[in-house]
């Protein structure tokens, strides 16, 4: 399942209002709406796989810093580095 928190849902009926006659009145559109949409919510998808990977990408090279540095150095090894 897909998280939506990368895109954040606006409440802006303005900007919906200008945009929904542009997007019906763009040729691609006109043309065949089903492809179109169906285009863009891969796209769409896409993005969020790619925001998704690069956070984990973070999170395990955190989780990789943070056990490099709890290794226990034996205590006859200190000074010897």
């Amino acid at each position: 399942m897909i998280s939506y928190q990368f895109f954040p849902l606006t409440h802006n009926s303005a900007a919906n209002a200008r945009r929904i006659p542009a997007v019906m009145s763009h040729p691609a559109f006109k043309a065949n709406p089903w492809a179109t949409i169906r285009e863009h919510a891969a796209n769409t998808l896409a993005v969020a796989e790619d925001v998704k990977a690069v956070q984990e990408r973070k999170i395990a090279e955190a989780k990789r810093v943070e056990q490099r540095e709890q290794v226990a150095i034996p205590s006859g090894m200190v000074g010897i580095e």
